[in-house]
């Protein structure tokens, strides 16, 4: 760009500046470009420039709040982690704990009484060179797939016969289907009520030796 095209520029934005504070005129942003009112100005201006008039060469960016930590928010929704806890509690006894424990043990030569002997791999090595082992897998595995296939085919040929138009009766068909998972679902929920149920539940007693009252299933806090 040479100096009297520069020169030109500068007297464009001045004039632009001049025109728009005596004016008042108002600005609509376009796409491309910006347009201020012909009444003031008439000038046709690229988008940096008018927001440079406007705003400033520096214009501050929000500044982001801080998030909170995840022991807070743990903390605040405690209640919830209440409710869930007796599963995850019950699980872990009886779930991942043997399974972690076996797979501990089976490095040992232990009879469940006496002191356990470290052997490594050894009890590997006697399963996989087995052959009665290896017969049991197969049978394992005839019986997960043929058990997958005929319950896949017997769910879906129920699934579409609840939804034929010409079967009468369908609402009963499919309560009575719905009913084991309905009585699943009824028998976690009354046992979480006779854990959590204010003066009565279990939790709740238990905390009442230690001096802590909390209605869990009639306060949102």
């Amino acid at each position: 760009m040479n100096v009297g095209s520069a020169t030109t520029r500068s007297l464009q934005l001045r004039h632009t500046r001049a025109g728009f504070a005596a004016s008042g005129g108002a600005i609509s942003v376009g796409a491309r470009c910006q347009h201020l009112d012909a009444g003031s100005v008439g000038e046709v201006l690229p988008l940096t420039a008018v927001s440079t008039l406007i705003e400033g060469p520096s214009a501050s960016q929000p500044t982001s709040r801080a998030q909170p930590s995840i022991a807070h928010r743990i903390w605040r929704a405690r209640s919830a982690y209440g409710f869930i806890a007796p599963f995850y509690i019950l699980f872990a006894a009886f779930s991942l704990f043997p399974i972690g424990y076996s797979v501990y043990l089976a490095f040992y030569s232990w009879n469940g009484l006496g002191p356990k002997l470290y052997v490594g791999w050894q009890n590997f090595s006697e399963l996989f060179g087995d052959s009665e082992f290896w017969t049991s897998v197969e049978n394992t595995v005839v019986l997960w797939l043929g058990h997958i296939v005929i319950l896949f085919i017997v769910a879906m040929c129920l699934a579409l016969l609840v939804n034929m138009v010409w079967l009468k009766g369908k609402t009963l068909f499919r309560a009575i289907l719905l009913a084991p998972y309905m009585a699943a679902i009824a028998a976690t929920s009354l046992i979480f009520s006779l854990i959590f149920t204010a003066k009565l539940g279990f939790l709740d007693e238990l905390l009442g030796h230690v001096g802590i009252d909390i209605n869990f299933l009639g306060s949102y806090t």
